[in-house]
């Protein structure tokens, strides 16, 4: 699943990762309200999170995610420089992030990574 407000990376996003044998985008949320929804309806094997979406902090949304779904791997995307911003979502309950300026293919990685280390 993907939470991104930005339409244009939001179907990035969606391209790369469907462009994966092995992977597929099952629900895609805009805001923090359809992402909640959308989460408990279709409970995804990973959640991708920008934590720059509008009305609630990266670190209140992963607590949210964490807090009706205790299990949920969630990776969050960042811009460079919001490290603390970064170590507050992983306190909160993200289970990994990827820098939004990295390679395609480094997302990849850490989508499967993630996926893996739960295998």
């Amino acid at each position: 699943m993907i939470i991104e407000h930005h339409f244009l990376v939001r179907v990035g996003l969606a391209a790369l990762i469907s462009s994966q044998p092995d992977m597929a985008i099952i629900a895609e949320a805009r805001n923090c309200s359809e992402a909640l929804e959308l989460l408990k309806k279709y409970n995804p094997d990973i959640t991708l999170l920008d934590l720059q979406l509008p009305g609630m902090r990266g670190a209140s949304l992963v607590r949210e995610i964490i807090k009706g779904q205790p299990e949920a791997r969630i990776l969050v995307m960042t811009a460079p420089g919001k490290e603390e911003e970064t170590r507050s979502a992983i306190r909160a309950g993200a289970k990994s992030y990827c820098v939004k300026q990295e390679e395609g293919q480094d997302l990849v990685k850490a989508i499967r990574a993630l996926h893996d280390s739960a295998s």
